[in-house]
């Protein structure tokens, strides 16, 4: 975005140019649309946005309307590339027909289920039909050209043929960003599944075999790529997804170290996530505490109004400043590309965690209090608060005189307190020695090479020498 990164950032947190520095250029267009219908910005600064965006792509419709709302001339050079993408794609007609034949056949359709598990004798059964490095580079060609002009879904299909077939590896990583790419502009939540499958599959290539052939910087910044794409089915999938971003941003320690070195504002959306989970747990873990443990290990330190709701709320247990920083995150919701659409619905989730600790701390509540926070009459805060009783496991009860909600805490004997700290110890003490043992076995096994390596040749190579 043709903005000051500094202006960008006294704009209610807008991370807009941040992320879109990961994004891919039709990846971007969408959130520059947001933008533009937010009025923040110029409508010329966005103009101009877009069009280093679609310089490169094949939406010559969008680029000539952008240069009507400059007021500007459509410059030669774009007429000419339209034309010469034009006669590109007419020529490609005949190559299609004869890559479309060739992966509809049954026998290559055979050959390729057999490529996993035999994928030698699979190249050569497929290069009895038709199966050459040209055919490949033309199935690539053509999935380009499709994913140019926005046929995400012919683009997708090729680009799956493509990595059927692709033998190097790298080639089939950048086809898989092709395919994800195509499965987030598609914008249906068949695609977005597709999307949440890919990012499995990303996972597993950067923990296997592939991930080794990145150099150790390379691997960190596909890492965040990832991480910055996956937003997209995070967030705007009907299907709640929020458990698997909360695994992938918060519960998985390669990408909480990405997170770390080179986009720490990325916890602005763990936080909606958990704040929107609440006691939901994540693979036995609750992502709130997980959350607040990163922020007291000061593992990342980015700060915004959401972040900061977490902090007062479980960390300083400030209600006064947990109020005033919802109140903040609402304006960062309204403006943020990605969350905007849950706006309401974190509010409600927010308050709800705000009372329930401030239930779990008080053995009681006002109902002005509630009223007052909430800005409801004292009926609706009434019923709010009755609400908020029945859905979580707070005990307690609305004395009508006092105006008072009565909360009961119950209380663990000293015994059962011991218990409950204890239950695990002879499991984890049993890990603990186990690991050591390894360690110790590892460590052994090193000084043994060591010593192999450096140990005196004998007499008899010492005389061949």
């Amino acid at each position: 975005i043709v903005v000051d990164p500094k202006i960008v950032a006294k704009m209610d947190f807008d991370l807009s140019f941040e992320i879109c520095k990961y994004l891919d250029n039709q990846l971007v267009l969408p959130v520059l649309t947001f933008l533009e219908s937010q009025g923040k910005y110029s409508p010329a600064s966005i103009a101009r946005s877009k069009l280093q965006v679609l310089n490169n792509t094949a939406f010559f419709d969008q680029i000539k309307e952008t240069y009507k709302t400059l007021g500007e001339d459509v410059p030669q050079d774009v007429l000419d590339r339209e034309e010469a993408v034009q006669v590109e794609n007419e020529s490609m007609e005949e190559d299609v027909t004869i890559v479309y034949n060739f992966i509809t056949s049954k026998e290559v359709g055979e050959a390729l289920q057999d490529k996993r598990s035999k994928p030698q004798a699979a190249i050569v059964a497929l290069k009895d039909h038709g199966y050459s490095p040209e055919i490949v580079e033309k199935m690539r060609k053509i999935a380009q050209s499709f994913y140019d002009v926005g046929n995400y879904v012919a683009a997708a299909e090729f680009l799956n043929n493509f990595r059927a077939l692709i033998v190097d590896s790298k080639a089939s990583m950048n086809a898989l960003w092709g395919h994800f790419a195509c499965s987030i502009l598609n914008e249906g939540d068949v695609e977005y599944e597709a999307a949440r499958q890919d990012i499995e599959l990303f996972k597993l290539n950067f923990e296997g075999s592939l991930g080794s052939e990145f150099a150790p910087l390379e691997l960190l910044q596909q890492r965040a790529w990832l991480l910055h794409w996956s937003l997209y089915p995070f967030f705007f999938s009907k299907n709640d997804l929020f458990m698997d971003l909360i695994k992938l941003f918060l519960l998985d320690s390669s990408f909480t170290n990405t997170i770390h070195t080179l986009c720490p504002y990325l916890l602005r959306y763990v936080g909606v996530a958990a704040l929107i989970l609440g006691r939901q747990r994540v693979d036995d873990k609750n992502p709130i505490n997980e959350l607040v443990r990163m922020k007291r290990q000061k593992i990342v330190t980015y700060s915004d109004p959401i972040v900061d709701l977490i902090t007062s709320l479980y960390m300083d247990y400030d209600f006064d400043a947990a109020f005033e920083n919802l109140e903040k995150a609402t304006k960062v919701m309204d403006s943020d590309f990605f969350l905007n659409e849950l706006t309401d619905r974190f509010v409600a989730c927010a308050r709800d965690r705000i009372f329930e600790m401030y239930c779990s701390i008080h053995s009681s509540v006002s109902l002005n209090f509630v009223a007052d926070k909430l800005q409801l009459n004292d009926l609706d805060a009434e019923k709010w608060i009755v609400n908020l009783i029945r859905k979580t496991d707070i005990k307690a009860s609305i004395n009508p005189e006092k105006r008072l909600v009565e909360i009961t805490h119950s209380t663990q004997s000293a015994h059962m307190q011991v218990l409950d700290k204890t239950r695990w110890l002879n499991f984890k003490t049993r890990i603990a020695a186990d690991t050591l043992k390894q360690r110790i076995m590892n460590q052994k096994k090193q000084q043994d090479s060591k010593d192999r390596n450096f140990a005196p040749r004998n007499q008899s190579t010492t005389a061949t020498a």
